[in-house]
């Protein structure tokens, strides 16, 4: 018999990939624009196709399908009929749903990894916060607040995983950057860490949410790490890939590892798991 309580196993995820260069690259230095596209018709007469000015969307839209225009169409309408009612406007409800097949590459494996956990345990919960390697812009600076790639991957495991009754998906409460939840009274905060360092996280945690968490989940580093400052354990979580080019200009080298806590209501941190990938 165990004396203590197996509460949580948690896999702190970071998937980072390498390229030579981003999707879109030959669009950058456009003109911002709000809705650009439209049906060429009534009620919206803007262009189906233009290269000149883009919106977020747009600018996903137009790089997937590789400046081709029925292919774009094919993006942006269910089944490419050319219709305002037929346009995928809405990212959870519409767009996601009808191009579920163009971001299932990654999302599919986590999506897979979180239906494997529901057949082991009684109940499996999902928080999620971006890194700032999807981005879609290469430099920061030219992207928009919370503007990631990876915030499609949890409409993509909903809509996947919405029959299977013990998963439970949960919104970031404070800010799209970081999400924040109470495992057997201990509080637990993730964020990636391009924001932050670990000897400024704590602090800048507690201004957030204006508490001290027990617990802190980083990523970024592509390295583990368990770190103590002042009496908050500050855990940092490898990649399932190593580095990347990010890392490696940084001078950051490690190897494919993660990070699988085992937390108890007498300790917020049982056990610390470093698990070493092949």
């Amino acid at each position: 018999m165990y004396n203590k309580y197996l509460i949580i196993y948690a896999l702190f995820l970071v998937v980072a990939c390498s390229a030579d260069n981003y999707i879109g690259y030959q669009y950058l230095g456009a003109e911002y624009k709000t809705s650009p596209l439209g049906e060429e018709k009534s009620p919206d007469a803007d262009p189906l196709i233009r290269f000149d000015a883009f919106d977020c969307t747009t600018f996903v839209e137009t790089s997937l399908a590789d400046g081709d225009i029925e292919q774009l169409n094919n993006i942006r309408y269910k089944d490419g009929e050319i219709d305002f009612l037929s346009r995928n406007h809405f990212i959870e409800s519409d767009w996601l749903i009808n191009n579920s097949d163009m971001v299932k590459n990654v999302s599919s494996l986590i999506t897979d990894f979180a239906h494997a956990l529901s057949q082991i345990f009684n109940n499996v919960y999902v928080h999620s916060v971006p890194g700032n390697h999807s981005r879609i812009f290469p430099n920061r600076e030219d992207n928009q607040i919370n503007e990631y790639l990876d915030n499609l991957i949890p409409f993509y495991m909903q809509a996947a995983l919405q029959n299977i009754k013990n998963i439970e998906f949960y919104n970031n409460l404070y800010q799209g950057e970081l999400c924040s939840f109470t495992v057997r009274g201990h509080k637990f905060v993730g964020v990636h860490g391009h924001h932050d360092t670990v000897q400024s996280v704590v602090d800048n945690m507690n201004k957030m949410i204006k508490e001290t968490p027990d617990v802190i989940l980083m990523g970024h580093r592509h390295a583990n790490g368990l770190h103590t400052i002042n009496q908050t354990k500050v855990i940092e979580c490898g990649s399932l890939s190593s580095t990347d080019d990010y890392c490696m200009e940084k001078r950051l080298i490690g190897s494919p590892e993660q990070v699988v806590l085992v937390v108890s209501e007498e300790k917020c941190i049982e056990s610390f798991c470093d698990v070493q990938l092949k």
